[in-house]
C-alpha cells in the first residue's frame, strides 16, 4: 500500500469509529424510545452541564443525524490526516469548548442536542489554519470545504429556517471554538514551508566576485595607459 493512501486509511479510523458511536446512540434511543434528548445541553442550569459532554451525541431523527455525520467524516478525516499527532487535542478541544459556549450563550432557551456545533468548529479550524499556515495542500482542502460546506454559516441566522428548530447559539459556539483552536495550535502540525534559495544566492556571489575582478582588471589597464603618457 502506498503511503499517502495508508495514511488516509489510518486517518479515517477515528472519525469512523466516532459516527458508529453516534449512530447506535441515535438507534438504541429509536428503538426502544429512551428519550434520551432530554439529557441533551439546558443552556445556563446546573443539570444542563452534562450537556457540553452529551449534546453531540444526540440526534432528533435519521436526517439530523445524517446532516451531521457525513461532514464530520469529512472534516475529521482532513484533520487525523493533516494533525494526525494533534487531532486528538484539537477534537477535545473543539468539542469542549463549543460546549461550554453553547451553555453560556443558549440562556433561556430549550433543549439543545446534536453535533452541528463540532462541525462547525472542525469547519472553521480548517479554514482558518490553513491560512495560517500558507501551504498548499491545506488551502487545497479549504477550497474543497467552501464547496461543500461553505453555506455553514446560514446556521447563525434561524430566521432562514421557519419551522426548523436551529441552535444557532451551538453553531456560532463552534464556529468561534474552531477560530480559538487554529489559533492556539498554529505551532502545531503542519507547518508554512520556508524555500532555501541557498543555490541562486551563492550563484550571485559568484557573479559579484566576478564583476569584481573585471573591474580591477580594467582598472590595472587604465593605470597602465596613464603611466605610458605620462613617459612620453
Amino acid at each position: 500500500m502506498k503511503p499517502e493512501l495508508k495514511k488516509l486509511t489510518t486517518a479515517m479510523v477515528y472519525p469512523t469509529l466516532f459516527i458508529l458511536l453516534l449512530t447506535i446512540i441515535w438507534f438504541v434511543d429509536t428503538y426502544f424510545e429512551l428519550g434520551l434528548g432530554r439529557y441533551g445541553m439546558r443552556p445556563f442550569t446546573a443539570e444542563g452541564l452534562i450537556g457540553i459532554i452529551t449534546e453531540p451525541l444526540l440526534h432528533s431523527d435519521f436526517e439530523h443525524l445524517l446532516s451531521n455525520i457525513v461532514p464530520l467524516f469529512v472534516l475529521g478525516t482532513g484533520l487525523f490526516f493533516f494533525y494526525r499527532y494533534d487531532a486528538v487535542k484539537i477534537s477535545i478541544f473543539c468539542y469542549l469548548l463549543t460546549g461550554i459556549w453553547t451553555w453560556f450563550m443558549g440562556k433561556g432557551t430549550g433543549i439543545h442536542i446534536g453535533a452541528s456545533g463540532l462541525v462547525d468548529s472542525l469547519i472553521t479550524f480548517h479554514l482558518l489554519s490553513a491560512t495560517i499556515r500558507q501551504r498548499r495542500d491545506l488551502e487545497a482542502y479549504s477550497l474543497i470545504i467552501i464547496l461543500l460546506y461553505g453555506g455553514f454559516i446560514w446556521g447563525f441566522f434561524p430566521d432562514f429556517f421557519p419551522g426548523r428548530a436551529i441552535s444557532w447559539q451551538s453553531h456560532l459556539s463552534g464556529a468561534m471554538a474552531g477560530v480559538v483552536a487554529a489559533i492556539y495550535f498554529r505551532d502545531r502540525g503542519p507547518q508554512r514551508i520556508e524555500w532555501d534559495w541557498g543555490d541562486d544566492d551563492n550563484d550571485d556571489d559568484n557573479d559579484n566576485d566576478d564583476n569584481e575582478r573585471g573591474d580591477g582588471e580594467e582598472n590595472v589597464m587604465g593605470n597602465v595607459g596613464s603611466s605610458s603618457g605620462d613617459e612620453n
